[in-house]
């Protein structure tokens, strides 16, 4: 009967390194967020239309 062996010191500093660099991004992701950095699409409730393309000429007609 074998027991599970222990994690190794290295193994836990490791994965707790990744948790918290996880925690640290997802942290950054929402102050940015809460604070509106990075938003360039105004906010107004005016819609500006595209500018549509120039008309096409018809095709040619054969007679």
């Amino acid at each position: 009967m074998k027991l599970r062996p222990k994690l190794s010191t290295p193994v836990l500093r490791k994965g707790l390194a990744v948790v918290a660099g996880l925690a640290a991004t997802f942290a950054i992701a929402v102050a940015l967020h809460a604070s509106g950095a990075g938003a360039e699409i105004p906010r107004n409730s005016q819609h500006i239309p595209c500018p549509q393309p120039a008309a096409l000429p018809a095709p040619p007609t054969w007679t």
